[in-house]
């Protein structure tokens, strides 16, 4: 409740731990346990929760020309990847060979999602990274799950995680629309000392896998393409798309 934060996740205190850690930290398998330590007026208070998943929709795919598979990804939520996995698997016993994925209008969401998300295309090398108060570094497992030509989606309302996984595929797909939002941040939270109250705080910006800046910068398209529509045939940008998978061999 209003006044109150959260000071330990599982006994590891949150002080200027990243947002998206302490997000992992709390979510979890169904049924599975985890223990908190709220501060309030009289003091510390021990809490022992049950996690339990809200699951809903956030990958929907179609299928808008022979072997060519469309992946629309809403948002890169709790479940995002795991749902992007079985839209993958569904697609390949459709015959699909090519593949169009829509970010237009994808902000926010977990990075660690389109993190893992990007992993499903890639062979190996450098999935993100993020400068600021800590440097880390995000690689491929090697388990690509799909290998066939992918073009991506974008436009100016594409941000955050949905940029992480734009950029980690910059040398794997082609990208047509418009330029990127620009926005990728590291949050942490700081718990201000009396109050109890914490305070959200940018510790950093997540960049390319080669370290080149995103924030206030965006990712270019490929193929400049504006008009986006409400159905494949006044689509400009998924046509175009759609054009360019066809003429390729």
């Amino acid at each position: 409740s209003e006044g109150e934060c959260i000071t330990k996740i599982d006994g590891r205190s949150t002080a200027y731990m990243e947002l998206d850690e302490a997000i992992l930290r709390l979510l979890g398998q169904d049924g599975t346990g985890i223990s908190i330590s709220v501060l309030r007026e009289e003091g510390e208070t021990p809490i022992t929760l049950s996690r339990k998943t809200s699951a809903y929709e956030v990958v929907f795919t179609d299928v808008p020309a022979e072997g060519i598979g469309f992946i629309e990804i809403f948002e890169f939520s709790q479940n995002s990847a795991e749902q992007l996995e079985k839209a993958i698997s569904q697609l390949k016993k459709e015959d699909i060979t090519k593949l169009i994925i829509d970010l237009r209008g994808t902000n926010g969401g977990f990075m660690s999602q389109a993190i893992e998300a990007a992993d499903f295309f890639l062979t190996g090398g450098v999935i993100a990274c993020s400068e600021g108060k800590e440097k880390n570094e995000w690689t491929a497992d090697k388990k690509q799950s799909f290998e066939g030509e992918i073009i991506i989606l974008i436009d100016g309302e594409t941000a955050g995680a949905a940029e992480i996984f734009t950029a980690a595929l910059a040398n794997r797909a082609e990208t047509i629309g418009e330029k990127t939002a620009g926005k990728v941040p590291v949050f942490s939270y700081v718990q201000l000392p009396n109050s109890g109250n914490g305070l959200k705080i940018v510790s950093g910006y997540y960049t390319t896998p080669d370290g080149n800046t995103i924030e206030g910068k965006g990712i270019a398209p490929d193929y400049l393409r504006s008009g986006s529509g409400d159905s494949l045939e006044n689509d400009a940008q998924l046509q175009a798309a759609l054009e360019l998978l066809q003429t390729e061999a």
